[in-house]
C-alpha cells in the first residue's frame, strides 16, 4: 500500500498528524506506530486497518516528512537498542545540528543544562576508558551522577559553562556554543539533580538500568552522535601514528551495523579499537574459520566488555583480589603466630 519513496509534493494532513506523534514521543517502533498510523489514515483518508499499514507504506510517509524537514535541520531517524536482541528499529524525531544546549535549553535552565553535561563528562570521559588498559562503561552509578549537582571544585570553568568553546569542542572558534555562556556554572539542589535524571530518562536520552547505571539512551546517541565525536575524541594533530590517533578516540563504532559501541564487547587487546554490539557478535563470526579480531589478530575471547558489565567486571575482579589478599594475610599471620610459638 503505498512506495518506500517519499516526496515533499506529497506531504498533506496525515504526514503532519503523523510528525505531531513524532514530536510528542521521545522514540517509537514500527508495530506502535502501525496502529497510530492506521488512525490517521482512517480519518483522512478511508478506513484502514492495521495490517494495511505495511513497512514500505510506513517508510514513505518518514521520507515524506523527512523531505520537508530538511531545510529546518530535523530529521526522523532509526537505529536499533543496543540491548535488543530482536533487533527492532526504533524511530526518533532528531535535530541533525543538536547539542545538549540546543536540545535542552526549551526544558532545563542554564544550570540544569551543565549539569546535564558533566554527567555526560563523566559517561564520556571518566568512565570512558580514555587511556590504554581503560575500562569503558560509558555509565554512571546513580550517586555519582547525583554528586554532580555540585560544581567540582578545580574544574575547568570553560568546560563547565562553554565559554570560549565552540559546538566541536575546540577553542577560538564562533559557533554555538554547547553549554552556558557567561561563567562558570552554578551547582543545583540534589534533589532537583534527581528529578532531571528522571527528566532526561523520560525524554529517552538517558537510560537507567536494574543495577542503578544511568547512561546515554537510544534517542541521545542518535540525537548527539556528531556532538559526541566532536566533543569527545582527541582531534588527531599533524604528525600522529595511527596508533595515536586511534588511542585518541572516545567514541567508538560497531564494526558489523557501524552504530555508535557504547554496549556490547571489545577485543581482548587493549590498544585495539575493534568492538561490536552482541547482537551482532555472532552475526559478523558466523562463517569464519577462526574467531578472531579481524584489526588485530587477537582471540575473540567474548569476555571483554564495553558498557555496564565492564564495571561489573571489574569490581568483581576486585572483590576476588581483595578476598585472596585477606587470606594471603590470615596466612601470613598464622604462619608468623606458629613461628613465635616455636621460639617460645
Amino acid at each position: 500500500m503505498g512506495s518506500e519513496d517519499g516526496d515533499i509534493s506529497d506531504y498533506n494532513n496525515s504526514h503532519r498528524a503523523f510528525l505531531q506523534v513524532f514530536l510528542a514521543r521521545s522514540v517509537m517502533t514500527f508495530e506502535e506506530a502501525q496502529p497510530i498510523l492506521a488512525n490517521i489514515l482512517s480519518v483522512h483518508d478511508r478506513p484502514t486497518h492495521i495490517n494495511d499499514v505495511d513497512l514500505p507504506l510506513f517508510r514513505s510517509y518518514i521520507h515524506t516528512i523527512n523531505a520537508a524537514l530538511s531545510r529546518l535541520d530535523y530529521e526522523i531517524r532509526h537505529t536499533i537498542h543496543q540491548t535488543d536482541n530482536s533487533r527492532r528499529a526504533v524511530y526518533a524525531l532528531v535535530n541533525t545540528t543538536s547539542d545538549p544546549q540546543t536540545q535542552l535549553a526549551t526544558s532545563l535552565s542554564a544550570d540544569e543544562v551543565a549539569f546535564v553535561k558533566r554527567v555526560l563528562d563523566a559517561m564520556f570521559d571518566t568512565h570512558g576508558g580514555g587511556h590504554a588498559g581503560g575500562r569503558e562503561v560509558f555509565a554512571v552509578k546513580e550517586m555519582e551522577a547525583i554528586q554532580l549537582a555540585k560544581v567540582p571544585r578545580g574544574s575547568n570553568a570553560a568546560r563547565d559553562s562553554g565559554v570560549g568553546m565552540s559546538n566541536d569542542g575546540r577553542n577560538g572558534e564562533t559557533q554555538q556554543l554547547p553549554i552556558v555562556v557567561g561563567g562558570s556554572a552554578a551547582p543545583i539542589t540534589m534533589q532537583r539533580a534527581q528529578e532531571v535524571l528522571d527528566q532526561m530518562v523520560e525524554s529517552g536520552f538517558f537510560e537507567r538500568s536494574d543495577a542503578g547505571y544511568y547512561s546515554l539512551g537510544t534517542r541521545g546517541l542518535m540525537e548527539l552522535r556528531a556532538w559526541l565525536q566532536e566533543t569527545y575524541d582527541e582531534p588527531a594533530q599533524e604528525g600522529d601514528t595511527p596508533e595515536e590517533v586511534e588511542r585518541g578516540k572516545r567514541i567508538r563504532f560497531c564494526e558489523a551495523c557501524r552504530d555508535v559501541a557504547t554496549v556490547g564487547q571489545r577485543c581482548a587487546n587493549q590498544e585495539c579499537g575493534f568492538r561490536l554490539h552482541d547482537f551482532c557478535v555472532q552475526k559478523f563470526f558466523h562463517g569464519r574459520r577462526e574467531k578472531k579480531c579481524p584489526k588485530c589478530n587477537t582471540e575473540w575471547t567474548d569476555k571483554s566488555f564495553v558498557g555496564e558489565r565492564a564495571a561489573r567486571g571489574y569490581a568483581e575482579s576486585r572483590r576476588r583480589s581483595g578476598a585472596g589478599g585477606r587470606r594471603s594475610n590470615a596466612t601470613s599471620r598464622r604462619t608468623t603466630n606458629v613461628g613465635d610459638e616455636d621460639s617460645e
